[in-house]
């Protein structure tokens, strides 16, 4: 075992040794980094102009937008107490009507009714309960 692994040992290291010959200083690689930021190139002008332009005219337009009001009207604001949902609705079920009254003792149903549309005239029959 001790074989094996001294054999591993002794070729990584052989590995590492071509690789530092290979690979350039690091103190070379910073310079040539530190040589490329000075220089701006008429893209990279070219680009940054462009957006500034387009960052001040997006906050002009956000400014003094077609959706401003003239000075001193203001669009009425309506109260967050009025809203009602689109779908409000689908909250009314056929029966709810009868989940909104509590139920009285000794009164069914038929007689805590209103009368249908078609028949004003005619009146429920009441009926003791037992």
């Amino acid at each position: 075992m001790n074989g094996n692994d001294q054999d591993l040992r002794d070729r990584f290291s052989e590995l590492r040794k071509e690789e530092e010959a290979q690979a350039p200083e690091f103190a070379r690689l910073l310079k040539a980094r530190a040589e490329q930021v000075r220089r701006w190139s008429p893209a990279y002008v070219a680009a940054t102009a462009l957006s500034l332009a387009i960052t001040i005219a997006a906050a002009l337009w956000l400014v003094h937008g077609p959706w401003r009001t003239r000075q001193g009207m203001q669009a009425p604001v309506a109260s967050i107490t009025a809203w009602k949902s689109p779908t409000d609705f689908l909250l009314e079920t056929p029966g709810s009507e009868m989940l909104r009254n509590m139920p009285e003792l000794g009164v069914s149903r038929v007689e805590a009714m209103p009368p249908a549309p078609g028949n004003k005239n005619r009146q429920a029959k009441r009926k003791a309960l037992p």
